[in-house]
């Protein structure tokens, strides 16, 4: 690789970079090295009281957890964006391509899009959550059996200890002094960098004050006082359930059931808010050449990929319902016939807010 990459310092200098050409099968240099390591630890305890025809149970489980995260490269990139540290390049069959081929723009060294990554970051994420529940098992006679139990989850959201992670938030998007973009070249022409970026809380917290990028005024002034990991922490997670069987005879017997769940959202490729800009910046470049991807002036005015995470972000949920009938059947054959329903909410999506309206190229040809 003989190229000047726009962020030097690669952890592999010499790893390869991705490069997806249309129609052609893409080479694909990869997010690693990476790592990552964290404490797990889980309390739980239990009590059963037997009582005549009822079996009730309660319970607790408080977990504290995290990940030290070095591994913060998004692994599906978003939208012209990169996972790989090395650079990647995109060879379109469009009109904006020079020759209109993506495999010609190739052999002049002359690309779409190029993404980069700078140094990267690192974030020790925490977070405590707490379960608790009660059942009770009761068979009023011996051919009714009820199941009845109620959960609650309190799972604030994941946080940084020294407060480097970084969310765009639309809330804190000056449309007054937005980024000016020529179209031609991609490249800011006007407009702070930093706009609708916000960091949590009000400050760095310990380690965190020693970041190259602690120091700088425009970072300082991203703290809002927002959440430590952003988003809302949910009160509302009641998860009641029940069910019931009932022997109609020796042979035949009827069930239903229904119940609310809901699904803890853990760390993932979704929410690697400490691998955003300031911490670890992702740059942008269309319409360059290979032989100098960020052209003259470098990273100082390309515009930054980053992901957001809502800041309310109700947490998945699902309702689920069954109904059904078994029958001994002669031969030893077992009858299970059941209806089973399944309607989920609030479930986790991600979506690219910068999506072009249907209609807006063929609007603006130019």
């Amino acid at each position: 690789m003989n190229y000047p990459y726009i962020y030097p310092g690669k952890e592999i200098e010499d790893k390869i970079p991705t490069i997806n050409i249309d129609t052609f099968t893409g080479i694909d240099g990869g997010p690693y090295p990476a790592s990552s390591e964290g404490p797990i630890h889980l309390w739980t305890d239990t009590v059963t009281w037997v009582q005549g025809r009822h079996t009730l149970k309660a319970g607790v489980a408080v977990e504290y957890s995290g990940e030290d995260d070095f591994d913060q490269i998004n692994v599906n990139a978003i939208p012209g964006g990169t996972n790989n540290q090395n650079g990647q390049f995109a060879f379109r069959n469009s009109s904006s391509a020079r020759s209109g081929l993506g495999i010609a723009d190739m052999a002049l060294g002359l690309f779409t899009d190029y993404a980069e990554i700078g140094e990267r970051a690192r974030t020790n994420w925490r977070a405590l959550a707490t379960d608790i529940f009660v059942q009770d098992s009761w068979r009023p006679n011996d051919k009714l059996t009820i199941e009845g139990g109620f959960r609650y989850a309190l799972w604030p959201p994941w946080y940084s200890t020294t407060n480097n992670i970084a969310n765009f938030d639309p809330r804190f998007y000056s449309t007054t002094n937005q980024a000016v973009i020529d179209p031609k070249t991609g490249r800011l022409v006007s407009g702070p960098r930093y706009n609708g970026i916000v960091l949590p809380g009000d400050g760095f917290i310990g380690e965190g004050n020693d970041l190259k990028v602690a120091s700088d005024p425009a970072v300082q002034a991203l703290f809002r006082g927002e959440p430590r990991g952003f988003s809302q922490t949910h009160y509302d997670l009641f998860e009641p359930r029940v069910g019931a069987s009932y022997a109609l005879n020796s042979d035949t017997v009827l069930r239903a059931s229904g119940g609310v769940f809901h699904n803890r959202v853990t760390l993932n490729d979704s929410t690697l808010l400490g691998g955003n800009p300031p911490f670890q910046p992702m740059v942008v470049v269309s319409n360059g050449s290979v032989d100098s991807p960020g052209g003259t002036s470098f990273a100082n005015d390309l515009p930054f990929g980053m992901q957001g995470q809502d800041p309310v972000f109700k947490l998945p949920a699902s309702y689920m319902w069954s109904v059904g009938v078994q029958r001994q059947l002669p031969w030893k054959v077992v009858l299970d016939v059941t209806y089973v329903g399944r309607r989920g909410v609030y479930l986790q999506r991600e979506r690219n807010i910068n999506q072009l309206q249907p209609g807006t190229l063929q609007a603006n040809p130019a």
